[in-house]
């Protein structure tokens, strides 16, 4: 049996909340991702790899229910923890999903700068 709030049903929430944006059911992808950020802020503090994942993710989601400015909130913290950890790779994903932000908010200069 899993604790109400361990790691494994962090990464457990956050595959679901995967599985429900691939099928751009975002509602209810976003209790999941929320979930899973609050599980890993708690135990891995705010500045890992696995809560700029889900900060990446809630983006996406964000972006998806049209609520575009908290997407590019999330995004840039994403981006803040991928780039103070050298993750090279996730970074430029996040810098592209934030571009795509941008061009949904009609901020075309910026998200030409962003690239």
């Amino acid at each position: 049996m899993l604790d109400k709030d361990c790691r494994e049903l962090g990464k457990a929430n956050r595959k679901v909340a995967e599985a429900y944006v691939v099928v751009l059911n975002f509602k209810e992808a976003l209790s999941f991702c929320l979930k899973a950020l609050d599980i890993h802020k708690m135990h891995l503090g705010h500045n890992t790899v696995e809560v700029a994942h889900d900060r990446r993710l809630l983006g996406v989601i964000y972006s998806g229910l049209d609520e575009h400015e908290k997407a590019l909130e999330q995004n840039q913290l994403s981006q803040s923890v991928f780039k103070s950890l050298g993750c090279d790779s996730e970074l430029l994903r996040a810098e592209i999903d934030a571009a795509n932000i941008q061009i949904a908010l009609g901020m075309y200069d910026e998200a030409i700068d962003t690239l």
